[in-house]
């Protein structure tokens, strides 16, 4: 009896995890050396997160914006200094990412409070791409 009560609990348990396909789409964001991306993951075709990456040679920029019933409910934006060196090893160079910028915006009913304009022109850049995917 008590294995059968487990095994209900179990299924119950994993039944709200698994709930759902969790599904991920990557985009084109823009020309940079080492790379950009913006993935867009959703679950029962509801998006749940958004990532946006650029790498360029000295620096990299991500956005992280995570959803909650289909409404954005934060945006993270970080930048990195990338600091490049060589290798006294080796013939390939050294990266070194280095923080040097950190923001978290909340959503509020007229939008992301208190987002400078150039980070709100580089936001807005992604979310039109994600916007104009196809579903």
């Amino acid at each position: 009896m008590r294995s059968l009560f487990l095994l209900l609990a179990s299924v119950i348990v994993c039944q709200g995890i698994f709930a759902g396909e969790l599904k991920t789409e990557v985009l084109d964001w823009e020309k940079a050396c080492g790379g950009s991306a913006i993935t867009v993951t959703t679950k029962d075709g509801q998006v749940v997160l958004i990532e946006a990456v650029a790498t360029h040679f000295a620096e990299t920029r991500e956005w992280s914006c995570p959803f909650k019933a289909g409404q954005m409910v934060s945006a993270t934006y970080q930048e990195h200094q990338l600091i490049r060196s060589s290798d006294p090893d080796g013939d390939q160079g050294v990266i070194d990412s280095k923080l040097k910028r950190l923001e978290v915006f909340s959503v509020r009913e007229r939008g992301l409070d208190g987002m400078e304009d150039a980070l709100k022109k580089d936001f807005d850049e992604f979310m039109r791409i994600v916007k104009a995917r196809k579903r």
